[in-house]
C-alpha cells in the first residue's frame, strides 16, 4: 500500500523499478469530494514510467511493515499523461 498526500495529482510508486522501468512508475491520481466535503481518491491512471525529464528520486528501500509514502511529483503545467 502507498500513502498519498491529499490533493496530490501525480505520485511516484516506490519499489516499482524494474528492467523495463528503470526510473520507477507513477500514476495520476483522481479526486472527488465525499458527502462531508472531504477530498477522497476516486481513481488513478494506468501506471506509466516516470519521464526522464522529470526530476524525481524515489527511495531505494521500502519499509518492512506498513504503508510506504508515495513520492509527490511536480509535473510541468504543459505535461500531459495522454499527448
Amino acid at each position: 500500500m502507498t500513502q498519498i498526500p491529499v490533493g496530490v495529482k501525480h505520485i511516484g510508486i516506490p519499489g516499482s523499478e524494474s528492467a523495463q522501468n528503470v526510473r520507477d512508475l507513477m500514476v495520476e491520481v483522481y479526486w472527488e469530494q465525499d458527502a462531508d466535503g472531504n477530498l477522497c481518491i476516486s481513481g488513478h491512471s494506468v501506471e506509466i514510467p516516470i519521464p526522464n525529464d522529470i526530476d524525481c528520486t524515489l527511495p531505494s528501500t521500502l519499509p518492512k511493515e506498513g504503508p510506504c509514502l508515495g513520492i509527490v511529483i511536480e509535473m510541468p503545467l504543459t505535461w500531459s499523461l495522454f499527448p
